[in-house]
């Protein structure tokens, strides 16, 4: 059963305390189609905001500039989470 939490839940926040390979997902800022890129540089902050780092060459900062719209899947904790 899919569920929408408001924050992360507490096993999603402490394995994001820890290096974590996820996919982000973007809006191609040239075509308009996904974008899906995998990073490692992600850090919850707190439980309402995960960090993410990438390089100042990447596709995804192009892509966020354009369009805000961004989600981030994450595999933990036995299942499958999108923010």
């Amino acid at each position: 059963m899919n569920r929408i939490e408001s924050k992360l839940i507490p096993a999603l926040f402490e394995e994001l305390q820890n290096e974590k390979l996820i996919s982000v997902s973007t809006v191609d800022h040239e075509t308009g189609g996904p974008n899906l890129c995998a990073i490692s540089w992600v850090y919850a902050e707190s439980e309402e905001r995960i960090l993410f780092v990438v390089d100042s060459r990447s596709r995804i900062i192009k892509n966020v500039e354009g369009n805000p719209l961004v989600v981030l899947n994450i595999i933990a904790n036995e299942s499958s989470y999108a923010k």
